[in-house]
């Protein structure tokens, strides 16, 4: 029922979706330049505003902040973001894989205490934050701006780049008062899923409304630059976007207000594909947003630690049928009495706890909550979800708890 590497998929699927899908074990930063090399460089990579970045300048930016990134920290060390915009956010992270470093992405919005207590966990060699923030940070945390990490290369010769390895963290994304860790083949899994079984996604554009330290954003806006399409950073009448060769993604809170009426979906409806981050797959209240809309809402599910771990497939006729799990993780039936993971097989299970394997790494101390649900199995890390579900061994899921 799913492996790190790859997913046997039978039936359900259209005859043009391959059966399984193969996820490239190499680092982020040889698949992107795989990536980049079969692109029209002139080709838009972000839109942002009136501002129009191509792949080859885009390319060309990670590349110099790589190189200041290289002679400000050691290979394998964290350099944590705070403040940026989310076009710097994506080319640092890139310019962050080819120097073999790993990116912390840290909330903003957090309270000042929590705040300074994430950056400390994260351990970054080096802060950048934006010019405009506000900087009460400890004496000892180094930290500079995107301009000031630029100005380090143009007074240096350009080294050598160093590589990361598969295997290591590529980013921190926030979770808690901690980071969640998502490792080289955990980010392609998600991609490459994502674009296997959802074909539309490899040739549309991603209509971008929040930020991306949000794992569901986060996802989707990588996805995106693999495919070699475009992202579109708050989207609006003045911008160069065709809106139907576009999808984008929203929050249950997001969808919420939509269903309730406190929100007016301009950008949502006119979208070629919507998916909607929810805790919850609830009929009804799906058919209401997509009557609304006037279009069909996939449902994506995850968890912090292990980012998008169930999504729906546009093609399914049963409304009840909730998602399929997609190629960085694997999906493990836990017994919710013992919380042990389960020797019986999903087939022979008429309902169990959810329980996620994932290659990614929680990082910081526990808290008493997280403890409980997250264990080791076979030399593995597991997440317990709390939520009973029905599985098959194609990789159906049901969310049966009502939750």
């Amino acid at each position: 029922m799913g492996k790190v590497a790859q997913v046997l998929i039978e039936g359900y699927w259209p005859d043009r979706v391959p059966r399984r899908v193969a996820v490239t074990q190499v680092p982020l930063a040889k698949e992107f330049g795989r990536v980049f090399r079969k692109i029209e460089p002139n080709f838009p990579a972000i839109i942002s505003g009136q501002h129009t970045i191509s792949y080859q300048q885009f390319f060309d930016d990670a590349k110099i902040l790589s190189a200041g990134l290289i002679l400000a920290t050691n290979l394998r060390s964290t350099v944590a973001l705070l403040g940026l915009s989310n076009v710097d956010t994506l080319s640092l992270f890139l310019a962050a894989q080819f120097a073999g470093c790993k990116v912390a992405l840290i909330d903003p919005t957090l309270a000042d205490d929590i705040l300074i207590e994430q950056i400390a966990k994260s351990a970054p060699e080096v802060l950048i934050l934006n010019e405009n923030t506000e900087d009460n940070f400890p004496d000892e945390i180094v930290r500079m701006s995107i301009h000031q990490l630029r100005q380090i290369n143009t007074e240096n010769d350009n080294p050598s780049e160093r590589r990361g390895r598969w295997r290591d963290v590529a980013v921190l994304l926030p979770f808690k008062n901690g980071l969640s860790g998502h490792n080289h083949a955990s980010i392609i899994g998600m991609s490459k899923a994502l674009t296997t079984y959802i074909p539309e996604l490899a040739q549309s554009s991603f209509a971008c409304t929040g930020p991306v330290h949000r794992w569901d954003i986060f996802a989707f806006a990588i996805t995106t630059l693999m495919s070699g399409k475009t992202i579109v950073f708050g989207p609006n009448e003045s911008t160069n976007w065709i809106p139907q060769e576009s999808y984008g993604v929203i929050t249950r809170s997001e969808a919420d207000e939509i269903v309730e009426g406190r929100k007016e979906s301009r950008i949502e409806s006119e979208l070629l594909l919507l998916f909607a981050t929810m805790s919850d797959f609830e009929l009804t209240w799906r058919k209401r947003l997509e009557n609304i809309l006037g279009r069909v809402v996939l449902p994506l599910w995850g968890t912090p630690q292990t980012g998008p771990a169930v999504a729906a497939h546009p093609s399914w006729v049963p409304l009840e049928v909730h998602g399929m799990p997609l190629t960085n993780v694997t999906l493990l039936p836990v017994d919710p009495t013992s919380g042990e993971v389960s020797e019986v097989p999903w087939e022979m299970l008429a309902r169990a706890e959810l329980g996620i394997e994932s290659p990614t790494i929680q990082v910081g101390e526990q808290d008493d909550e997280l403890s409980e649900s997250v264990f080791d199995w076979q030399g593995k890390r597991v997440v317990r979800t709390g939520r009973i579900v029905e599985g098959d061994r194609l990789g159906m899921v049901r969310f049966i708890d009502g939750k």
